[in-house]
């Protein structure tokens, strides 16, 4: 997947079509990885609440 940008670069980009390539590819990993960490706790808490696990 390719992306074509007639913007100049940003100042302190890495360089090369794989660098921006392998960067954006972490970024959105980080970002599944933090939405997963965020589901897994809210069902958690979730299943907590319904089987009454936490005292009153």
């Amino acid at each position: 997947m390719s992306h074509f940008s007639l913007l100049p670069p940003r100042p302190g980009a890495a360089s090369g079509p794989r660098a921006s390539f392998r960067s954006a590819f972490l970024v959105s990993a980080w970002r599944r990885m933090a939405f997963a960490l965020v589901a897994v706790v809210a069902l958690w808490a979730l299943t907590g609440w319904a089987l009454d696990w936490w005292p009153r």
